[in-house]
This record gives C-alpha cells, sequence and structure tokens, in this order.
C-alpha cells in the first residue's frame, strides 16, 4: 500500500474515532447534565413516594367566635390504581378482605374499585363504600393491609356542624365537588408560599393546583360565598386549605416507610356578622309561633334582625329547617329533604321568599304621599270601613269593616287604616309610578347585594310592566293595591328589614353584610381581611318626611287602638313597629307581618318577621318580633299573654 494510501486511511479512521468520542461525550453531557434532574427524579420516583394529604377547611364562626362549621376526622379506604394486581384472580382476592370488613359482597366492591379506577384519578376515595367508615372497620382493614395491594385506610376530614340545623341557610353546606364544578375551577393555582415553591410538592400536584376531584366545595350560603374570595383584584380560595404531602420510601423488604411530612395549610377562618345566642332565639321563636297554639310548628317563615347602622345581619333564620350534619352525608340528607320537598326546606325565605309586603310597606308608601301629593299630617280622610273605585264601582273594603271615622296622616300609620291609603290614591292623585320610584328608593326590586346564594330581587309592578307582559290594562283599584301592599308587588323578608332600618336611620339605607372577616393561616401570609362595609345610602327622602312616618310607626305601639300594641306592650325599650297581613292568591289565610326598630329615639336594631298563614301581623308575628327584641336588648323573654290585651284589635 502506498504511503499517500495509508494517510488517507489513517485519517479517516481518525476522523471516525472522533466522531465516535464526540457522540459519546454528547450522550454523557446529556443523560449527566442536561437530563439530570429529570433522570433522578424517574429514579427517585421508582424508590419513593408522594402522598397527598388532604387540608382541614377553614372553620366558621359566629361574630362572638364560636364554631357554627368545623372539621371532625373520619376514616376511609383509598384506591390507588397503579399499585392494583393487574391479575383477575390476585385482585378478586385483594377484595376478599375489604368484602369481608365493610359487610358487602366482593361483586360489590369490585364495581366500586372499577368505578375508581375509571375516574382516572391517581388516588381516589373508593366510592360509596369507603367515604366513611368507623374506627373499627379501619382497624380491621390496617390488620389486613398486607393483602390488599392499591387499597389503604386513610384519615380525613369531613364537615361538620356542630349545631345541626342551626343557622342552615346561612351557614350553607360542603360536600365532595361535582365534575362540572370542577370542570371550572380545575386550573386554579395557589401562589407559591412565602418560603418559596416546594419542587417535591410540585412534582406531586403541579404548580399547586387548588382543586383535586375529591376536593369538598362548598354548595350553599357562606360555604359558597367565601369559598372563593376577591382580594385585592385577585381570586384566592379562602375556607379551602392547601394541601399536603407524605414522602415514603420502600425499604429492603419492600415496606413504604415515611420520609417527609409537608404539611396542610388550612383553610380561612371566616367570621359572620351572626350572633349565635340571638340566632337560637330567632329560630325557636320562629318554630312554634302561635300564642295560642304553642305546640303548633311554623308552616313556614322568617326573621331578620339587623344592626341599623352597620348593616351587620344579627340573625337571619327561616323555617322550616334542615340538618347540614345530615345533608352533607349525601343519600341520608337528600332523602330526608324529598321527604319534605312541598315545604321547601332549602329554601332560605329571607333573601329568597317572595310575599306581598302588606301594610308592611305602607311606611314606603307613606313618604311617596308626603312627597307627591299635597297630603300633610294634618290632611284626614274619613273611613267609613269601604271605598269604591273604577266605573263599575268595585268596593275595597278596610280591616276594620266598620271604619275608624276621619283620620289623620299618624292616625293612618298607626290604625293601619286602607281607606286613608286609597283616599291618597283617589283623591290625592297618587300614582302607581310614584309608589314604584319609592319603592326602588328603599331598595325593593332587586337584590340586596348582601352576596349569599339565590337571592331574590322581588317585583315592583307598574303599568309598563303590566303592558310589557300583556296581562291587560292597569286600573286605578291596582295602584290601590299596591299602596297598601297588595296585588303584585313581591318582597323577601330582608328587605323588609332593610326599609324598617331606613326610617330609623332618618332616611339612609344600609347595606347588609353577614361575613365580617376573614384570617387566613399564618403560613399563607395573607393576614386579615375585613369583608367590605360600606356607608349607607341616602334614600332621597326629606328628613320631615322620614320623621313623620318615624312617629306614625311609634304611634302604632302607644295609640290605644294602635295595630301592635299588643306585642309590643310592656317592653324594657321604646319601640317603632308596623304590622301586615298579606292575602294570598286563592287562600283566604293571610301571611303575618310585623317590622320594628328600637329604641325609637336611637335606633340600634331592626327586624322583620313573616309567619306564613299566621294570619293578622299583631296576633302572631308580633309575637315572634317580641321574643327576639327582648333578646336583642339581653332581657329575659317573659310568658306573654295567649291573646293582645283587651281593646287591642286583631288587626294587621
Amino acid at each position: 500500500m502506498e504511503p499517500k494510501q495509508l494517510q488517507v486511511r489513517l485519517m479517516v479512521l481518525r476522523a471516525g474515532l472522533m466522531v465516535a468520542l464526540a457522540v459519546l461525550a454528547g450522550r454523557l453531557w446529556c443523560l449527566q447534565i442536561a437530563g439530570w434532574s429529570r433522570y433522578q427524579a424517574r429514579a427517585e420516583h421508582n424508590r419513593t413516594q408522594l402522598a397527598p394529604t388532604p387540608a382541614p377547611r377553614g372553620t366558621i364562626y359566629d361574630r362572638n367566635g364560636e364554631a357554627l362549621a368545623d372539621n371532625q376526622v373520619v376514616y376511609q379506604v383509598q384506591v390507588v390504581p397503579s399499585e392494583l394486581p393487574t391479575d383477575k384472580g390476585e385482585l378478586d382476592a385483594a377484595l376478599v378482605p375489604l368484602a369481608r370488613v365493610l359487610g358487602v359482597s366482593t361483586v360489590e366492591a369490585r364495581k366500586a374499585v372499577d368505578e375508581a379506577c375509571s375516574s382516572g384519578s391517581p388516588e381516589v376515595v373508593l366510592p360509596g363504600l369507603g367515604e366513611n367508615i368507623d374506627r373499627i372497620q379501619a382497624i380491621r382493614l390496617e390488620e389486613h393491609r398486607l393483602d390488599m395491594p392499591g387499597l389503604r385506610v386513610i384519615e380525613a376530614r369531613r364537615r361538620h356542624y356542630p349545631f345541626g340545623t342551626l343557622a342552615a341557610h346561612v351557614i350553607g353546606y360542603a360536600r365532595a365537588i361535582s365534575p362540572a364544578q370542577f370542570h371550572e375551577v380545575a386550573t386554579l393555582e395557589y401562589d407559591d408560599p412565602p418560603g418559596g415553591p416546594d419542587s417535591r410538592l410540585q412534582a406531586l400536584v403541579g404548580k399547586q393546583r387548588v382543586y383535586a376531584q375529591d376536593s369538598i366545595f362548598g354548595q350553599t350560603g357562606v360555604e359558597s360565598l367565601c369559598e372563593l374570595v376577591n382580594l385585592n383584584g385577585r381570586t384566592i380560595p379562602a375556607l379551602q386549605g392547601r394541601r399536603g404531602a407524605d414522602e415514603s420510601e420502600r425499604d429492603a423488604s419492600n415496606e413504604p416507610r415515611l420520609v417527609r411530612h409537608i404539611p396542610a395549610i388550612r383553610g380561612a377562618s371566616v367570621y359572620l356578622t351572626i350572633d349565635r345566642r340571638l340566632q337560637q332565639v330567632a329560630e325557636r321563636a320562629l318554630a312554634y309561633p302561635f300564642p295560642a297554639k304553642p305546640t303548633t310548628p311554623c308552616e313556614g317563615g322568617a326573621v331578620v334582625l339587623l344592626d341599623v347602622e352597620r348593616g351587620d345581619i344579627l340573625a337571619m333564620a327561616s323555617c322550616p329547617t334542615f340538618d347540614l350534619d345530615e345533608f352533607v352525608l349525601g343519600d341520608k340528607g337528600e332523602i330526608a329533604w324529598a321527604l319534605n320537598k312541598d315545604r321547601q326546606p332549602q329554601l332560605n325565605r329571607a333573601i329568597a321568599g317572595l310575599y306581598p309586603a302588606a301594610s308592611t310597606f305602607k311606611i314606603i308608601s307613606s313618604c311617596a304621599i308626603l312627597e307627591r301629593t299635597k297630603t300633610t299630617l294634618n290632611t284626614t280622610y274619613v273611613c267609613t270601613g269601604r271605598e269604591r273605585f273604577g266605573r263599575r264601582g268595585d268596593v275595597k273594603t278596610c280591616w276594620k269593616e266598620s271604619g275608624h271615622g276621619p283620620v289623620d296622616f299618624l292616625n293612618g300609620v298607626a290604625l293601619s287604616c286602607d281607606v286613608y291609603f286609597w283616599d291618597a290614591v283617589k283623591y290625592a292623585g297618587l300614582t302607581a309610578d310614584q309608589i314604584a320610584e319609592h319603592s326602588r328608593k328603599f331598595g325593593l326590586g332587586e337584590p340586596t347585594g348582601i352576596g349569599l346564594p339565590g337571592e331574590q330581587g322581588g317585583l315592583v309592578p307598574t303599568p309598563a310592566w303590566r303592558k310589557e307582559r300583556d296581562r291587560g290594562r292597569w286600573y286605578q283599584g291596582d295602584t290601590a293595591n299596591l299602596v297598601i301592599g297588595q296585588g303584585d308587588l313581591k318582597v323577601t323578608p330582608l328587605q323588609m328589614a332593610l326599609a324598617a332600618a331606613t326610617i330609623a336611620n332618618r332616611g339612609r339605607l344600609p347595606k347588609p353584610r353577614i361575613v365580617n372577616k376573614i384570617v387566613w393561616p399564618e403560613e399563607t401570609g395573607l393576614g386579615t381581611a375585613e369583608w367590605p362595609r360600606l356607608p349607607p345610602r341616602d334614600v332621597g327622602v326629606k328628613p320631615e318626611t322620614v320623621e313623620a312616618v318615624r312617629q306614625g310607626m311609634r304611634s302604632t305601639v302607644t295609640h290605644p287602638h294602635g295595630t301592635a300594641r299588643g306585642p309590643m306592650a310592656g317592653l324594657p325599650v321604646t319601640v317603632a313597629a308596623k304590622t301586615g297581613s298579606g292575602e294570598v292568591s286563592r287562600n283566604p289565610r293571610l301571611h303575618s307581618w310585623f317590622v320594628w326598630f328600637a329604641p325609637y329615639e336611637k335606633p340600634k336594631y331592626a327586624c322583620a318577621v313573616i309567619v306564613e298563614f299566621g294570619g293578622y301581623g299583631a296576633s302572631v308575628a308580633g309575637y315572634v318580633a317580641r321574643k327576639v327584641l327582648l333578646a336583642a336588648f339581653s332581657r329575659p323573654t317573659p310568658q306573654v299573654a295567649a291573646r293582645p290585651p283587651e281593646g287591642s284589635p286583631h288587626a294587621d
């Protein structure tokens, strides 16, 4: 071989060796430097395992720090699909001890496991069978732990409501997140904690996703309102805690050994404006509201007690109610609701019950009469017990069929004389649009903005409203119905409590609040956030008008024949009130209404009470209101007469 050819071959060989060395070096660089973290993680995964640990849900307290919703420890069976035997025979053998301890067949156990595996989650609670097992069952299953690969017993926390039915509609309930809810919040992530991100925890749950498919989620009430809140322009979880994790590694005998615990962070503490003691008084008074029939339960009703200046809700009762602890268990609670669906126990009547305001509405229409007509405090109308309207001469009858005789403004309010208000329409020219305008000033016809799910805004009817819905003409008789709070007018008890508070506040409408503050755990670095408190809104009614209505409401208590005299007699504070009896379409029975504020000179509280089919306001709702008032001013509730004192009418 010639030297030149040999030299070429050596050069080619040298180049080949250099390329091979370069490829080998590149591969070593990829394995040991560029891909080091990835391969280390895979190696760690072969040796160690990270299991998520649920975070305790935040506690809900009343205004004085009494827990109204907290958590209790429960035991659950968790399925880890990746660890289940792949052989059918081995899987069936693993399910035998599970079925025996839980008292079910292996077929049922296999069905539940298959359902768990189909969820696609790396760890999931055994649906139906393993969501809430007792301590003895947990111990027996632990004894068979080695015989049940892919199945393990975990300690979890379930929502618990210490007072059962107390404030059920306000607190609401929380239970397993639904697929639709999870779809909406699946991508929501936590910010990194103050100490910086934890790489292992992020490897477990990504960038700290807030929700998993087995998370507990607020469904109604404050549980829903405070599930996610807006803090400085950011939507962040409040009651939902931050999951932790347990890191374990397998030893020489393939047994898991805990090597590190990453603690979970509990959810925020939510403090309500509700006073537990006042709430209990309101609910008990409402449950059996009939003084003459103390064992007869309430068919439906609501009580709202609030601070007139701050707008804080101190008590919000709705009847019938339900046991929150039963409902979070799922089937048991749903069966109980199904048996009582005709009574609608799930409806928060305080914010979603729509009723005719009846004569309690006269505190609003009185403002319209004084401001939109030439009627003065001294203008007198003669009540004969009836009034005629329209070309056909339709007759409307006052609640006192024999009539009140000559009635001026203060007596018109105190005696709740329907004819006085009808004559303001018939002779003074008060129109439906003028009444509606003042109604909206007081916040009727729209939600109050308290924030609780399901709130209704009610309805303030007008001629234009009727025309838009092609429901025929609007007649003067319809305005006569509206001015006394009947007809198509619909309000909620919360709206009427706020209307009473507006009169007490001399024309300033408070913004209602049900949440006082949220206190986040120290680990989050978020501190304490006060729930927004907006100042009262001036409704644009003249001071002298509001003062006249205040005097009229006071007269309902002090006048010898005032409609509120009976239930408000002998109280330790001065009270202003208004009664009402709401007519129900195609039903001769009346809804019993009562609103009050006290003390009259410097009001502190306002309240609205409605008892469905309770009759006259003074006879039933008034005595519920009395008990709430006495509790609000920290006085024991005395025994009251079954009937109003002699000389006081069963009036509305």
